[in-house]
């Protein structure tokens, strides 16, 4: 196999359509990129799946591509792929929960009604302490389980479970224990509060 000096000079050979540089660069820093990509989304198959589509986007892009920076650039192209993926499950979880708010709540009158307890739904949740809200965002908007978000924060499970009691016992205070209203209120909150607050 081909050598080269330095990642410059191969990222020329791969503009130049150099299968060998590609081959080398996609083992250079396959298991790097995977690495990084296993701590974004806690999920090997949709990890392997984004690595191989940003390794696919470089050759197909090379051609206008610079000469340098390719290791950079590589992760960048990870990076924005798997925002990409987290908005596409958002936005699907977000259809659901504006299907079902549709199908229940035909009167413009209702639907009034259930956009002002869902601001206060929300303030409430600004009130909770920060580590309290992470936790209620990733179980709750990015459906990771309990176990799995103490995993990534590096935190025990008992932690997480404490601090959903606490966001919860709160949240039921203000909505008179209305478990059901609470759940339904929750998704279009957290979406608020998060998902567009990050798109603006």
């Amino acid at each position: 196999m081909k050598t080269f000096e330095n990642d410059n000079l191969l990222a020329k050979a791969i503009i130049d359509g150099d299968n060998q540089a590609f081959k080398l660069f996609f083992d250079t820093y396959n298991r790097p990129l995977l690495g990084y990509l296993l701590t974004l989304t806690q999920d090997r198959d949709l990890a392997e799946d984004i690595v191989q589509m940003s390794f696919v986007s470089i050759w197909k892009r090379r051609k206008s591509l610079q000469p340098f920076g390719f290791k950079q650039l590589l992760f960048t192209t990870a990076k924005n792929q798997f925002i990409d993926q987290y908005r596409s499950t958002v936005t699907r979880a977000n259809l659901y929960a504006e299907l079902t708010f549709d199908a229940v709540y035909d009167e413009e009158e209702d639907k009034e009604h259930i956009q002002q307890q869902i601001i206060k739904l929300r303030k409430i949740i600004e009130t909770l302490p920060e580590r309290c809200q992470q936790i209620l965002r990733m179980t709750k908007l990015e459906g990771l389980s309990q176990q799995e978000a103490a995993d990534y924060l590096g935190i025990s499970i008992r932690t997480v479970e404490a601090q959903v009691r606490v966001a919860y016992t709160k949240i039921r205070e203000a909505f008179d224990g209305d478990d059901a209203m609470i759940l339904f209120l929750l998704m279009g909150a957290l979406y608020q509060l998060y998902v567009e607050q990050d798109n603006s």
